[in-house]
């Protein structure tokens, strides 16, 4: 899943920009009749070249071998440097294809709106480099018509194009004036090296000292040279230069709550370190998206076709219930589609599913009101318009999901889906069937999954571990909060309020036996709301002892006097 990616901003916008700009003024120009860079890029031969161009298992996992995508995408940890924010905003909102070297490889689009989209400018813009150059002092603002004939003497339009001159081999650099830095932009002309290791861009106006910390002019005039180019590159701006500029000012003024943290957040949620280099604080361990060499045991393949060709969202607030991940659009031709369901579903699952009943009217109303009142179900799924946002919609699973998976993700998630947050929930067998069975033949009509605004949700990015507050963060904090406040991204789908467990007058009055039946049984144990599932059959007892030690701590607060007599939980 994913994350800002390959193309978001230009990892080589001026990659080799002036790879033969080397020549002092009176040295004649090269012979711009030369053969174009070629970029040695293969093509994709097999399913996995698409799998692994298209970068799907840096979310999905199984990725072993070096992340190629690192070396393509651009280095997001210097976007502030380089990038100037509408430019960043804009093309969050619109991800467009810029580079043409980098194969398959493509930014998608995350669907952002736009106050997601400017905490994320937020964030990047705040990202500047550090620098341990020596640069010229690049101060004059440079000649266009002199930085024009630089570009059209030399080499430049080998690999570029600039105003409709030159070959379109790396990245058009026609709207240079609206992406880049004018300092960044010289900086980068004058040392490539000093920003991308790897950089395809040879810098030839200048060299490293001896221990690579100044720049020694390698041909006359090389300060000069560089700010006339710059001066032109800068004078090209998108014709929609000014608008998108009023875009980006225009929400930037109506959302002053927008923080660099909420985009920060965002970026980690989102996976966007899995493509970009980036930050630490833009990294996020866990994975973000299902393992893909399970899908084919899961989920049917003719709608796993479509689900690629026009993602939408299956779990609404992310794969990690509450972190916000999402699928992006990659906007996949009928040829990658074909390719990559062919990578997931290598064998054809021949295996006969085992045929279930459908419901008689009496068996479909009986559960139905059991959904309604018993049992916990729609506290985190949703069905005919109701219920939470942490699971995947109930309606039409026949669809999507095979029914032998159903009827084991029913009877025991854990061994269904490892690590997945959903307990198992006790009943009669008979009870069990029925269920599965009127889960498999509901037809109910639902529009399309839509992903739940990542500003006006809290996102809640916990880890693996087993501690009281990982346990609290990843199954507590989707409906109680983070801090205990009952205000999860989920509490606001409930019915019943969930219950506030920083809120000392009411926990002061409820005994810590009282608080772990709650959890080790649910909440109609203690005639609260049903839709609170019980965590027995998933947490130890010791678990949730840890829980009720924690929820003490967020509510500050001890049990009542009565309940304690100076013991402790057994």
């Amino acid at each position: 899943m994913y994350k800002i990616s390959y193309n978001l901003i230009l990892i080589a916008p001026i990659i080799v920009l002036l790879s033969a700009c080397t020549g002092g003024r009176n040295e004649p120009p090269i012979d711009v009749s030369v053969t174009p860079f070629k970029a040695q890029i293969s093509a994709a031969e097999s399913p996995k070249d698409y799998i692994d161009q298209l970068g799907c298992l840096n979310c999905h996992g199984g990725a072993t071998l070096p992340n190629e995508l690192k070396t393509k995408a651009p280095d997001l940890s210097l976007a502030g440097s380089r990038f100037k924010p509408e430019y960043i905003f804009n093309y969050l909102l619109n991800p467009t294809q810029v580079r043409n070297h980098i194969g398959l490889s493509r930014m998608p689009n995350f669907g952002f709106d736009e106050r997601e989209a400017l905490a994320l400018t937020h964030y990047l813009s705040s990202k500047r480099a550090v620098q341990h150059v020596q640069f010229p002092d690049f101060s004059d603002e440079g000649n266009v018509r002199l930085g024009e004939k630089e570009f059209n003497e030399q080499a430049c339009s080998t690999c570029h194009m600039a105003n409709g001159r030159g070959n379109n081999v790396i990245s058009d650099l026609s709207n240079m004036g609206s992406k880049l830095n004018p300092e960044w932009m010289k900086q980068f002309i004058a040392a490539p090296a000093a920003f991308q290791k790897e950089s395809i861009m040879p810098g030839f106006l200048y060299h490293f000292n001896t221990d690579s910390t100044a720049l020694i002019s390698s041909v006359d005039n090389a300060e000069e040279k560089i700010e006339n180019l710059s001066a032109y590159l800068l004078s090209l701006e998108a014709p929609d230069h000014d608008e998108q500029l009023d875009k980006y000012e225009t929400i930037k003024e109506s959302n002053p709550e927008i923080s660099v943290e909420l985009g920060q957040i965002i970026y980690q949620a989102q996976n966007c370190s899995g493509c970009h280099q980036s930050n630490p604080d833009g990294e996020w361990k866990e994975m973000v998206a299902p393992d893909l060499m399970t899908i084919k045991s899961r989920i049917n393949k003719s709608w796993l076709a479509e689900y690629v060709k026009k993602p939408h969202a299956v779990r609404p607030f992310g794969f990690y219930p509450g972190s916000g991940s999402r699928m992006p659009n990659f906007n996949l031709t009928e040829i990658e589609i074909e390719n990559i369901v062919r990578f997931i579903y290598n064998e054809e699952n021949n295996q006969k599913q085992n045929h279930i009943e459908a419901p008689s009217r009496f068996v479909s109303n009986k559960i139905k009101v059991l959904l309604d009142e018993k049992l916990p179900c729609l506290g985190c799924h949703s069905l005919g318009g109701q219920g939470g946002k942490i699971a995947p919609e109930l309606a039409n699973l026949s669809k999507r999901l095979n029914s032998d998976y159903l009827a084991a993700v029913v009877t025991d998630p854990a061994v269904a889906m490892p690590g997945t947050i959903m307990p198992k929930i006790s009943m009669p067998e008979n009870m069990r069937d029925q269920l599965i069975g009127y889960l498999l033949y509901n037809k109910d009509t639902v529009a399309e999954g839509k992903y739940l605004s990542l500003v006006d949700h809290p996102i809640t990015l916990q880890d693996a571990s087993l501690t009281p507050e990982s346990i609290y963060l990843s199954k507590c904090a989707i409906c109680h909060g983070e801090k205990g406040n009952a205000n999860g991204f989920n509490a606001e789908y409930l019915a019943t309020q969930p219950t506030k467990h920083a809120d000392s007058s009411y926990m002061t009055r409820r005994p810590d036996d009282t608080l772990f039946d709650g959890v080790f049984a649910g909440g109609d144990i203690l005639n609260r709301s049903h839709l609170m599932p019980a965590w027995g059959n998933a947490l130890s007892n010791d678990e949730i002892k840890g829980l009720v030690t924690y929820m003490r701590g967020l509510c500050n607060c001890s049990p009542p006097k009565w309940s304690t007599d100076n013991k402790k939980l057994k």
